[in-house]
């Protein structure tokens, strides 16, 4: 299995299961299902990315592109791979603001 994506309904509020690897051959699937639901249902929509076992930059790339996009629409529930992946491209974009981009040029 390489990316499973299924919908449940929680009331009246979707619910997207994704399970699998989220990378460059499986980010186009997700993001045609979620553009789908999204036009299918007002209100906010629940991302299960919790079986999400690895992601890519494609991956995190198609998540910060969603969160810009539908902002309050849509509530990510990160699997750990997930968590750690954005995390650690946060704390990459992070420094290099702080730094101007660049590697550093401190000296020893």
């Amino acid at each position: 299995m390489r990316l499973s994506i299924r919908l449940a309904m929680r009331g009246t509020a979707p619910r997207v299961i994704v399970r699998g690897v989220l990378d460059r051959a499986s980010a186009g699937q997700l993001a045609e299902y979620l553009d789908t639901v999204v036009s299918t249902f007002a209100g906010t929509i629940e991302l299960d990315l919790r079986g999400i076992r690895r992601i890519d930059p494609t991956g995190v790339a198609l998540l910060v592109r969603l969160q810009r996009r539908l902002r309050a629409r849509v509530a990510i529930l990160p699997s750990e791979a997930v968590a750690r992946t954005v995390h650690f491209v946060a704390e990459g974009e992070r420094n290099r603001r702080e730094h101007g981009g660049g590697a550093s040029t401190q000296r020893a």
